[in-house]
């Protein structure tokens, strides 16, 4: 009877910010030109927001001391490309350039903002 009295709350994860932040590379704007990036930029951060199946934090009304949340940016990137090197004797080598994402993820306090970790 008194373990349901004194039975700690069952935390609940929501989902903060989603971030891609811009950027500034010779080579995307040779290979991608500036339009493509910002469009790239754009469905990053779509497909994460479909990846991640957690409420908004935003949408929640009443928070509780054992709420957490957590704010997701996509610090680097690469698109990945394919290409070859033709050389003088008409030999081709071909290159692949696999893509690459970087995330860096905060976990805190839906209540008070207060960081618990960065990952």
């Amino acid at each position: 009877m008194f373990s349901k009295l004194f039975k700690k709350r069952q935390g609940r994860y929501f989902l903060g910010k989603l971030a891609v932040t811009e950027k500034e590379d010779l080579n995307d704007r040779v290979s991608g030109g500036i339009f493509r990036k910002v469009d790239l930029e754009v469905e990053l951060r779509e497909r994460l927001a479909n990846l991640i199946v957690l409420p908004k934090l935003e949408s929640v009304d009443t928070l509780y001391l054992e709420d957490r949340a957590l704010d997701i940016e996509i610090s680097n990137y690469f698109k990945g490309e394919t290409s070859d090197i033709r050389d003088l004797l008409f030999f081709i080598l071909p290159l692949y350039f696999r893509p690459k994402i970087e995330l860096t993820v905060r976990l805190f306090q839906a209540n008070s903002d207060k960081t618990l970790g960065i990952v």
